[in-house]
């Protein structure tokens, strides 16, 4: 019974986090949703009726398959008929381009929750992106990338934390990027529930998953995100631990756009409560340790 609640509880959480794996575009500055019952929706030029997440669930050992152009992508459970344990490791993928003999892999060891067939870069040709969990509270999704190039697979992955991602294609070049914010900020300055973090994009170059988020091209984009996180500003006037997860976030998200003064002054300005100062300085070593800004701006700015 404990081994069956455990399964259970995994599958929920990881389609809790597979519904949200999206597909939008940035241009009207949608606000962050969750995909209805674990679908997708996009505007890709190419996008193709059926957009719904590969799930697995307990007994579904005969497989499932989804095609785009001439790729097909399977999830087979490799145990053979019986009930899945999500963290056994035994589901795998299988690719078969057309034309080629099919290839397997398998991810890591770690519970597949979910896989679909889209496209992350400019190339025609479909990437496979799957979700892995690790089971555990609050942790952790990874989403990995299967690129065909000329007969050979190449695979890549980046770790999403608890924030997962979503897919934009925000410079419109038929490629979308992962969006989602930093979930280096988990517990950075409170609780889980009141953690908030800052912009985090990650783009397929190359067959590899790199970070692009400071690219001037995706500069509206960081705006959009700076303004949905100010306008959270006034729901956590009453709640500290609310209130320094956003500011957190802020100083952040300001930096990322060459402008830490104006984040730390929101910062200072805002959060009036007894451990200001203690915020505060926890804030400066957070934006140095994790590359926002270097030691010396740290010591430049000031609590105007």
């Amino acid at each position: 019974m404990r081994r069956l609640l455990l399964v259970c509880a995994v599958l929920l959480i990881g389609g809790f986090v597979a519904a949200r794996f999206v597909l939008r575009p940035v241009a009207a500055a949608p606000e962050s949703t969750v995909a209805a019952a674990g679908g997708m929706t996009h505007d890709l030029p190419d996008a193709e009726a059926d957009d719904t997440l590969l799930y697995l669930r307990p007994g579904d050992s005969t497989g499932l398959a989804r095609t785009r152009g001439a790729l097909t992508l399977a999830l087979e459970d490799a145990s053979g008929p019986s009930d899945v344990d999500a963290l056994s490791g035994r589901w795998r993928l299988r690719f078969t381009v057309a034309g080629q003999p099919p290839v397997t892999r398998t991810v890591n060891g770690y519970a597949i929750t979910g896989a679909n067939l889209v496209q992350l870069d400019a190339d025609p040709r479909y990437e496979a992106l799957v979700l892995t969990y690790t089971g555990g509270a609050h942790c952790c999704t990874t989403f990995h990338v299967f690129d065909e190039a000329e007969g050979a697979w190449r695979t890549d992955s980046v770790e999403a934390g608890s924030f997962s991602f979503e897919l934009h294609d925000l410079d419109a070049d038929g490629g979308a990027e992962l969006v989602s914010e930093d979930p280096r900020f988990e517990y950075a300055f409170g609780s889980f529930a009141g953690s908030r973090g800052s912009s985090r994009i990650v783009a397929l170059r190359d067959g590899r998953l790199q970070d692009v988020t400071v690219e001037p091209r995706f500069r509206a984009a960081l705006e959009v995100h700076r303004d949905r996180l100010r306008a959270a500003l006034p729901e956590a006037e009453d709640d500290p631990d609310a209130q320094r997860g956003l500011l957190g976030a802020l100083a952040a998200q300001h930096a990322l756009l060459g402008d830490a003064q104006a984040g730390y002054t929101l910062a200072a300005r805002t959060y009036v409560h007894a451990d200001q100062g203690e915020f505060l300085d926890t804030l400066r070593v957070f934006l140095v340790e994790n590359g926002f800004i270097t030691r010396t701006e740290a010591q430049a700015l000031r609590a105007e």
